[in-house]
């Protein structure tokens, strides 16, 4: 088998249908990958719909189709791991439960795992839908980050560590590597920060990583107190990986005394003055989250 597409889920049970109607549709052979749930716990009814797509899905989709219920909630660094674990694949493709792959998605990676024969992953960008990022303030401050800040833009990149992207809703690394680095670091306190580690665990090994510029879809909420909790929540795992990497505790202080200078910035690259505002609020609750992290 080619590919295993491992994701983890709790309690978004309609998203997770989405998420899943995509990948069942995928224009890949059927037979040449396989897909598999890794539930956290989900008391929304998630398990039972898992049970019963178990029994319907090959003989309606033709797509092999498995699922784990984790009862105690761990947290998908765990629940990827266990992925990982049981998949047939000699390729793991990962996406969340909140996003939606296009159709040619697994195509698209497997064509980038060809014409480059010594990388040993294959990344790609998110975005909101359409919709949402035609009207939303939020999404659209996210694609600028996305696109200015994290250079996950237009043209396909090969490299190590520098290479854009490469979180854990739109990624495929070799089975076998994952299985070297030990796959993700589960002692990270929140469910952010482990999929940088991931990455840095394969690149400092000195294995490539190629990213290409196909999306998924990202259906969260795109709100400012989505957005600011996400920020904070990155301060905590930011303080854990620098912890892990440096060998020492520290605060990034420079994340305030850069927030006036960076507001700044982006009001002049952007002449947004929303955009500034975002990037300003960003950083603070960002350093929240570090403050917090001392205590982890």
């Amino acid at each position: 088998m080619r590919f295993s597409v491992v994701l983890a889920t709790y309690n978004r049970l309609e998203l997770l249908k989405e998420c899943l109607d995509s990948l069942f549709s995928q224009t890949m052979s059927h037979d040449e990958f396989e897909v598999i749930v890794i539930d956290n716990g989900s008391t929304d009814g998630s398990l039972d719909y898992l049970s019963s797509l178990q029994q319907s899905v090959l003989a309606t989709r033709n797509v092999s189709f498995k699922f784990i219920s984790l009862q105690a909630n761990p947290g998908p660094a765990i629940a990827r791991n266990r992925g990982i674990q049981i998949a047939q694949g000699d390729i793991v493709a990962m996406t969340d439960d909140d996003c939606v792959p296009p159709l040619n998605w697994l195509e698209k990676i497997d064509d980038g795992f060809k014409r480059y024969p010594e990388v040993i992953g294959v990344t790609g960008f998110q975005q909101a839908h359409p919709k949402v990022l035609a009207s939303n303030l939020i999404a659209q401050y996210e694609r600028y980050q996305t696109r200015e800040m994290y250079h996950a833009k237009d043209r396909e990149i090969v490299g190590g560590w520098d290479v854009p992207a490469g979180v854990t809703n739109n990624v495929a690394f070799k089975r076998s590597v994952l299985i070297e680095v030990n796959g993700f670091d589960e002692h990270f306190p929140v469910a952010a920060g482990e999929d940088a580690d991931l990455k840095k665990q394969i690149t400092d090994k000195g294995y490539k990583i190629l990213y290409i510029p196909i999306g998924v879809e990202h259906h969260q909420e795109y709100s400012l107190k989505r957005f600011l909790h996400q920020q904070y929540i990155r301060g905590i795992g930011a303080r854990h990986f620098r912890r892990k990497w440096e060998g020492y505790d520290t605060i990034n202080w420079l994340l305030v005394v850069k927030s006036v200078p960076k507001f700044f910035m982006t009001l002049i690259q952007t002449k947004n003055p929303q955009f500034a505002g975002l990037e300003f609020l960003g950083r603070i609750w960002m350093f929240r989250g570090e403050l917090k992290g001392a205590k982890k």
